[in-house]
């Protein structure tokens, strides 16, 4: 039962977080590098999986996913010994005669909710931040990531006693029984509507929380700035697992008469990048679930009822890929310019 599964690991951790918090640099070093290890040997699984989760190329997966994970570890290992001292503070005035320091201890017991649009690094990367600073924790991944859950989990396990991680699977239910425990700190990244709901969960225990949260990012072209060259950076940052990023480009704003230029540059840099195709493109990932799509497809249709103009695009595939789609003549009375898109629809202001 999963509400047994919960009561015995949050019991286990909450015993063992002193442990853990009194570990040197040299353990929790070890355990990092055991990771790394573990990855390496796991890569072509891990990309397996995340590939039947929601398409992802080979090659963005060791990019997006993979490599940062592997780099973070590089960098911790490096200066986790360094960070762990004490450091020296000058006494003030009213304590002349004493010596002064500044000490870093572990939170103690953790939660991380990650989301599922980077089911690997932001799983991982909080996970071994955590840990690394000593405290124990608990893993709720996304219920969309199945694929990605069960390898997550299996590495996991090779590595940590679950007294200092575990994964907890499951939808809504799961996330709301682990909320009701007394962590000392959650960290959590998702929708600013689930974001309240975390943090109001957390003020019943005075836990400390992390939220990283969606929102609209715009991009700002400059009159100066040459439209290629912000068309083709573009249309990366944007595309990159299909615009389901929390920090993608959400909408674009540019000079008065720039737009065609803009639009045909970032139309050919894309053309560039897929070939032209996007349906049967193994580069190019899918909207994580027909739900998702249709949201997407019903921002982009609402948004040409209303006025709109369709610049290219706009077409949601049977596979749950959406065609880049790239709107213009937007207002703020458009569902498109008032929520957080995290997909494949681009609105462009003049």
């Amino acid at each position: 039962m999963l509400q047994d599964q919960i009561d015995k690991v949050f019991a286990s951790q909450l015993k063992h977080k002193f442990t853990l918090k009194n570990t040197t640099a040299a353990y929790r070093i070890s355990k990092l590098q055991a990771f790394k290890s573990v990855i390496l040997v796991n890569k072509e699984k891990i990309e397996a999986a995340m590939l039947s989760d929601f398409g992802k190329a080979k090659l963005e997966s060791d990019l997006t996913e993979i490599l940062p994970v592997i780099a973070m570890i590089n960098f911790y290992s490096k200066k986790l010994k360094k960070w762990m001292k004490p450091s020296k503070v000058k006494s003030p005035l009213l304590f002349t005669g004493t010596k002064n320091s500044v000490s870093y201890e572990a939170k103690g017991n953790c939660l991380i909710i990650s989301p599922w649009n980077y089911p690997f690094q932001l799983s991982i990367y909080p996970v071994l931040t955590a840990f690394a600073a000593g405290n124990t924790v608990i893993l709720k991944p996304s219920e969309y990531t199945p694929a990605t859950n069960k390898i997550v989990t299996k590495l996991i396990s090779e590595v940590f006693t679950p007294e200092e991680v575990t994964v907890i699977e499951g939808e809504v239910v799961a996330s709301n029984l682990l909320l009701e425990k007394p962590f000392d700190h959650i960290f959590f990244t998702g929708s600013t509507a689930v974001g309240k709901i975390v943090m109001e969960k957390a003020s019943k225990h005075l836990a400390s929380v992390a939220l990283e949260l969606g929102g609209k990012s715009p991009v700002v072209i400059g009159a100066d700035y040459s439209m290629e060259l912000a068309a083709k950076n573009l249309a990366w940052g944007k595309y990159v697992n299909s615009g389901q990023t929390c920090v993608a480009p959400d909408y674009i704003l540019l000079p008065k008469g720039k737009r065609d230029l803009f639009v045909k540059a970032f139309i050919a840099s894309l053309k560039d990048m897929y070939n032209g195709e996007y349906e049967n493109n193994k580069d190019f990932c899918r909207i994580i679930t027909p739900r998702h799509g249709e949201r997407l497809k019903q921002l982009s249709d609402d948004a040409v009822s209303k006025g709109a103009t369709l610049l290219y695009g706009g077409e949601l595939f049977s596979n749950g890929k959406m065609m880049p789609t790239l709107l213009g003549d937007v207002n703020k009375d458009m569902l498109v310019m008032q929520d957080e898109i995290f997909g494949s629809v681009l609105p462009i202001v003049e």
